[in-house]
Order: structure tokens, then C-alpha cells, then sequence
């Protein structure tokens, strides 16, 4: 165990890099054989998301890419929205009215159409209640007067 030396005995064969650990190298070949490519440097990804994770690296680069129509995005959740544009998806649907939305945030907004018609009529419901009794607002009175039955 080389956890308290300089010690780096495994390297790249391709670019010379020095490890302390065999299993980090192991990772580290991922860079130069992956089918991700960085387009700003010669690293190689196994995944999409470790590329995206490597482009933070490069200052001034989004490294959210659409492989649609290949515009770039700075954060994940811009990348998904933009897609979805592509795609056509739809997973968010509001239980009222059957409307179907890309992003949470779009039906949170849409729901509050529902909550102000429901607001109206509770508003309405209200007012007609008032105008038929008073009897709904006020106690009843004893008949004959005071103590009296």
C-alpha cells in the first residue's frame, strides 16, 4: 500500500500519466479509448455523462451537448427541457384536465389556472349562500323575549 509515499509505479502507455493505484489507471485508459469524445481536448469518455462532467474542466464550455442538433447547454436540466423539444415527451400531467407538460415547473404554473377557477367558485358558492339566509350567519333568537319560551 502506497498511501504515505510518492510512489507511482503504473503509467499510461499513451501519455505518460503516473498512478499510485492500478485501478485508477484502469479508469484513466477510459480517456483514450471511449466513444465520447471531449471536442476541446483528446479525452475519450465511456459515457455521455462523464464528458459532461469533463467539459466543466474546460473554462467558457457547456457541456450539456443535444445530439439532435448539437446546441450546447450549461446545465442538465436546460439540456433535458431543450430535448424534450426534439422528442415530443410530455411525463408531466395535470390531474384535472388531462394537459400534458415537459417540465414540472410548466404544471406547477398551470395549476394555477385550477386554483383561481376553484377560488372563483368558492368565492361565488359564498356570495349565493349569503344572499339566501341570514340564518346561516346569525344565531336564532328565543321566541317570547328574555328567558320566555
Amino acid at each position: 500500500m502506497r498511501t504515505h509515499t510518492d510512489a507511482k509505479p503504473y503509467g499510461c502507455k499513451n501519455c505518460g500519466t503516473r498512478f499510485t493505484q492500478f485501478g485508477a489507471l484502469t479508469k484513466h485508459m477510459q480517456t483514450h479509448i471511449g466513444t465520447y469524445s471531449c471536442n476541446h481536448c483528446e479525452m475519450k469518455f465511456m459515457t455521455s455523462n462523464e464528458m459532461a462532467v469533463h467539459k466543466w474542466y474546460h473554462p467558457g464550455c457547456n457541456p450539456y451537448e443535444c445530439q439532435t442538433c448539437a446546441e450546447e447547454f450549461t446545465t442538465y436540466s436546460h439540456f433535458v427541457a431543450h430535448t424534450r423539444t426534439h422528442t415530443g415527451e410530455q411525463p408531466y400531467v395535470c390531474r384535472i384536465c388531462k394537459q400534458a407538460f415537459s417540465m414540472p415547473h410548466i404544471l406547477a404554473k398551470h395549476m394555477t389556472v385550477h386554483m383561481r377557477d376553484a377560488l372563483r367558485e368558492l368565492a361565488s358558492s359564498n356570495a349565493r349562500s349569503t344572499e339566501r339566509s341570514d340564518a346561516v350567519w346569525l344565531p336564532q333568537q328565543k321566541c317570547g323575549g328574555v328567558g320566555g319560551v
